[in-house]
């Protein structure tokens, strides 16, 4: 008989919060079929502390040799999984009890969706609760529009995803260059393609802050990067969302041409700020940017005084 949820638990370094994630998981009131664990190329003390705990709770272990980072040790960990939908629980993350009994459930009562959310708290080291953020709770087409605009924010943690459609759009793009966005640009992929996405309007998970967390890998700046990489991408495979896309990464453009502008790099400034125009030429901000950093480059002017 075909398994119904696989949990995928990619980790990296020490993992001090695995043994928290495990727990949460034990505890779902729906347990899952199974339960995989992958260590992301790990110091071998480290790999065999976490094999130790992923027995000690029944997990299957999978070890990758070299650090490749979140989305490959998710797609390995996709790859060895016989369920027919797939939760991507990040190693320092928490599921609320019921999780998975009511995102299965409301998958099944929409057997098209490729994936379903919930929502979710922002936990401190400790386990507190310290933020809680708005959550427009959107299926179908407003979704779609919701995750266009950057209104809606998913880990992989709070998410469960069809096998199927997960395996057809290829997974998540372990690409570098796109890390910390890689789940965003499986949601576009996934959202945009024309699949249903659903809801539970409740919290159901915890997503931990703390200085481990693979997101402290990386500037906002190569974040900025990636997403316009990954929009710039998106807007050509799906025309129909092409101008909310469009305009997002007009926004992006801009952020970067002001990172360019406060390190004094004119003509990168200058490049970013002339791409936002072209992406959105009715957006205002980025003009007296690119005339002041034109001027800059040709007068030496201080770039602390033109980046306020």
């Amino acid at each position: 008989m075909d398994l119904e949820v696989s949990v995928v638990i990619p980790t990296h370094g020490r993992a001090p919060f695995l043994r928290e994630s495990l727990q949460s998981v034990a505890a779902q009131t729906r347990r899952p079929d199974e339960i995989i664990v992958v260590d992301d190329g790990s110091e071998p003390a480290t790999r065999d502390r976490k094999a130790a705990l992923a027995a000690e709770y029944g997990c299957q272990f999978i070890a990758s040799p070299e650090r490749r980072g979140a989305a490959y040790a998710r797609n390995i960990g996709a790859a060895a999984a016989k369920g027919n939908f797939l939760c991507f629980l990040d190693h320092d993350d928490m599921l609320l009890p019921s999780s998975t009994e009511k995102k299965l459930a409301r998958l099944r009562s929409a057997p098209d969706a490729a994936l379903c959310y919930g929502g979710y708290v922002y936990v401190n080291e400790r386990g507190e609760e310290v933020e809680k953020p708005v959550i427009p709770y959107k299926e179908g087409d407003a979704f779609c529009q919701a995750l266009a605009h950057f209104e809606i924010f998913l880990s992989p943690s709070c998410v469960m995803v069809s096998r199927i459609c997960f395996e057809e759009v290829g997974g998540f793009d372990s690409d570098r260059s796109l890390f910390h966005c890689e789940d965003y640009d499986l949601w576009l992929r996934l959202a945009l393609g024309g699949w249903p996405v659903v809801a539970v309007p409740e919290v159901l998970s915890q997503w931990r802050r703390h200085a481990d967390a693979w997101a402290h890998e990386f500037t906002a700046e190569s974040i900025d990067l990636a997403l316009v990489a990954l929009l710039s991408r998106a807007e050509n495979k799906f025309p129909r969302w092409s101008h909310d896309l469009r305009n997002q990464r007009a926004e992006v453009l801009y952020r970067l041409g002001r990172y360019a502008m406060i390190a004094g790099s004119w003509e990168k400034a200058k490049e970013a700020l002339k791409q936002s125009i072209v992406a959105d030429p009715f957006r205002w901000k980025p003009y007296p940017r690119y005339m002041q950093v034109s001027l800059a480059s040709v007068m030496g002017t201080s770039p602390s005084d033109l980046a306020h």
